[in-house]
């Protein structure tokens, strides 16, 4: 069985995800970030009215003992966890959502994106504004069946 959902960011991290140890390292780089921001920035200057959503793609899941494991969307999403962290975007219920990984090449890599997040962005609501985070949507896709996951994930 397959569900589909349209989620915001706050709802999205909420929910308890895992990065599962068979995914790939984490291999966004400065530019990839800086790209994603600046959409984000166009967006926000262009939007027209409150309501409008940031729409981020689809996310795959793998739902487990009550987690739920990332298939598809893991890199979007530890972007946008360093983002919200260094600009202190509190979810709902004013959790920071923490980011695991086990393996060295993802950990360097998050530590590389963090900090120049936080040299370039942090104090730049020029460049960067949290209230992006309330516009975020994206359609999110779980599956209790592991082999259902990976047929969706490879057909897409």
């Amino acid at each position: 069985m397959v569900d589909v959902y349209i989620k915001s960011f706050n709802e999205l991290i909420n929910m308890p995800l895992v990065i599962p140890e068979y995914q790939r390292v984490y291999t966004w780089n400065k530019e990839k970030i800086d790209k994603m921001i600046a959409d984000f920035k166009e967006f926000l200057d262009l939007i027209t009215y409150d309501e409008q959503q940031y729409y981020m793609g689809s996310i795959l899941l793998h739902e487990k003992n009550q987690t739920f494991n990332i298939i598809d969307g893991q890199q979007r999403i530890t972007s946008l966890l360093l983002l919200a962290i260094v600009l202190q975007f509190k979810t709902e219920n004013n959790y920071e959502k923490p980011i695991f990984y086990n393996n060295v090449q993802s950990k360097k890599r998050i530590k590389q994106n963090y900090d120049h997040i936080k040299n370039r962005y942090e104090n730049n609501s020029k460049l960067v504004s949290k209230d992006i985070f309330k516009k975020l949507c994206f359609t999110v896709i779980v599956t209790e069946d592991v082999d259902n996951a990976f047929t969706f994930f490879d057909t897409q």
